[in-house]
């Protein structure tokens, strides 16, 4: 009996599953779907299920997704995403992407929910941003609810409680907000959402299911590669307070002694080091013999050597922007647009561009030139977290790979994650330390998958 009245109590209307825009109409799980396959795949200690739906209504023919849901061994945590297939003759535009929609069974009355990571509360209806890669929706009556991650980059992460009493959504932007997502699909052509998870508890503390359950699986099964990483850095030293660009290689030894002695472990040499904004290279005017024996000797202390750099900037007098102009974001006007701040002598790159791999390729230089062994990497890709106002944001080029500036956020985001994965495999043992001023609001929480 008690099992029966605790389903009852979980058991609301029946949910959409999911929610999205496809050329301005909106589909549901609801729309009308002819299922093509269900699945069910053991990949080593996970469980995926699958299920294959094509469009059947006026709307969504054409259209084909697959569902994917991971669930994990004696963990309450089921993982989703949606692959989306154009099967049609015509473009489709997908946008207002709800991974997961479902609805919470005691509505918005008595509903707490705790955002950015659980740690504020909030009573009413609530609509999450970038701080909010994880929320708890609370049924403070019964003392259960549900949990719910955001794996969206940066800015594009959307999850909303009971905005209409009931549903809670999960997923990318939605048009009607700054950095609305889209993705635009050619007919044959295959796109993968981003993911979301969620958890039920029951008979807890909201905070036992985040110490608890979400911890391990972010830990155990999502992959971020600082859990798998056995001496995280904890003491860093940084060169850009007091001496912010004047440095050179006297002083970096004779802080390195010091810093040693305080048993700092990371030393970075931030902004000063270099010649070109953007060319990233060696002022051999500060570094007589270059970086590398200057790395050598920060190793010699028993420290991991590292540089400052921007990873999405040049200025205007660089050879990078000189000869490849077509590389760099544009403002509405046409115009090169600095993301970053409003001076005119730096300009934004496009990561759906060549640049991707220039600025891969200058990193790997330093690393196996030098001995690199830490990077720190600011400065905006898609939005700013010093301009306010959502049109100065993402890529309005019409000659880059995406199609209008709208598709252009996402994209981005995923050729820099592209980008880490390539740094990653090429140079193992290098830590990339992505700045908040990268993923493009104040202080913004870092994402689950930027390491």
């Amino acid at each position: 009996m008690d099992n029966i009245q605790e389903f009852r109590r979980w058991k609301g209307p029946s949910p959409n599953e999911f929610s999205f825009l496809l050329n301005n109409k909106k589909i549901t799980g609801k729309t009308g779907w002819d299922v093509l396959n269900v699945s069910e795949n053991i990949v080593g200690e996970s469980k995926i299920h699958q299920i294959v739906l094509s469009g059947i209504s006026e709307i969504n023919k054409g259209l084909e997704i697959t569902i994917s849901y991971v669930v994990y061994p004696n963990l309450p945590i089921i993982r989703k995403k949606i692959d989306f297939k154009n099967t049609g003759l015509g473009e489709l535009k997908i946008e207002s992407l709800d991974v997961e929609s479902l609805n919470i069974p005691w509505g918005s009355t008595h509903n707490i929910i705790y955002q950015n990571y659980g740690r504020y509360k909030n009573i009413g209806p609530f609509l999450g941003n970038w701080d909010d890669p994880l929320i708890i929706a609370h049924d403070p009556v019964f003392g259960h609810g549900i949990v719910v991650g955001n794996e969206a980059p940066g800015v594009l992460k959307r999850i909303s409680v009971c905005l209409d009493g009931r549903t809670l959504d999960a997923g990318l932007t939605h048009s009607d907000q700054n950095y609305a997502f889209r993705k635009w699909l050619n007919p044959g052509e295959n796109w993968k959402s981003t993911w979301v998870f969620t958890g039920l508890y029951s008979n807890k503390n909201p905070r036992e299911i985040v110490d608890g359950p979400v911890r391990e699986f972010v830990r155990k099964y999502m992959g971020i590669r600082l859990a798998a990483i056995p001496e995280r850095p904890t003491f860093v030293y940084n060169t850009w307070k007091p001496f912010r660009r004047d440095v050179n290689e006297k002083l970096i030894f004779e802080l390195a002694d010091a810093a040693a002695d305080c048993g700092v472990e990371e030393f970075i040499i931030d902004d000063g080091w270099q010649i070109g904004f953007g060319d990233w290279e060696i002022d051999y005017g500060k570094f007589l013999n270059g970086l590398k024996p200057v790395f050598d000797y920060i190793k010699s202390k028993g420290m991991k050597p590292g540089l400052w750099l921007s990873m999405g900037a040049a200025s205007t007098d660089s050879k990078v922007f000189k000869e490849h102009p077509e590389w760099f974001a544009k403002y509405k006007d046409g115009k090169f647009v600095n993301l970053q701040n409003e001076k005119g002598d730096r300009f934004s790159a496009c990561f759906t561009t060549g640049w991707k791999d220039y600025i891969k390729d200058k990193i790997l230089n330093l690393v196996e030139g030098n001995g690199l062994e830490y990077v720190k990497l600011d400065f905006a890709i898609v939005a700013s977290a010093y301009r306010y106002g959502g049109d100065v944001s993402g890529c309005y080029a019409e000659n880059h790979s995406h199609k209008d500036r709208q598709e252009s956020f996402l994209e981005i985001y995923r050729g820099a994650w592209q980008m880490f994965d390539e740094l990653h495999k090429e140079a193992p043992n290098l830590f990339i330390d992505c700045t908040f001023e990268t993923m493009g609001e104040l202080q913004i929480i870092m994402d689950y998958h930027c390491f």
